[in-house]
This record gives structure tokens, sequence and C-alpha cells, in this order.
């Protein structure tokens, strides 16, 4: 990413999402992403889509999961680097 392009959420809220997955061996069953948003919903989406990205669950049908959501404590500051 451009460093002069860098820039965070105003106000976003951060959340860890753990899952279990029962199916798929147990050396990779257990799998954690952080991400951001303006709200749950949005962030909880992006960390499942980077989870099920993953090689050992990508492609995997998953019938059963345990899914527990962390609200991370503090937001996100506000920052843009100038090119100066």
């Amino acid at each position: 990413m451009d460093e002069s392009n860098r820039m965070t959420f105003r106000n976003g809220k951060r959340f860890r999402v753990s899952v279990n997955f029962p199916e798929i061996s147990a050396s990779h069953s257990y799998q954690d992403a952080e991400a951001s948003g303006g709200n749950m919903r949005v962030a909880v989406n992006r960390a499942l889509q980077e989870i099920f990205a993953r090689r050992h669950v990508k492609g995997r049908r998953i019938t059963y999961a345990t899914i527990r959501i962390t609200k991370l404590a503090g937001r996100l500051q506000a920052e843009q680097e100038s090119d100066s």
C-alpha cells in the first residue's frame, strides 16, 4: 500500500473473531482473525472472509462451527500521512 494514501477508519470499531471448526483436523480447527469496520456486522464479515480464504479452510464443506466475537478496546485513530 502506498504510504502517502494510508488512512484508517475514523471511529472504526475493532473486533476479534475466533472460529472453531470441529470437522477440520485438530491442528487447523481453531482460526482467529481481527478486523475493523463501521459496525460489528461489517467487521465480522471481513474477518470471516479472511478466515474462509485460508488454505486449510478454503473449499471445505463446513456444516458446523462455533463463533466467538470479541470487541477490542479503543477506537482507531484517523491518520493520513502527507508527502512532505
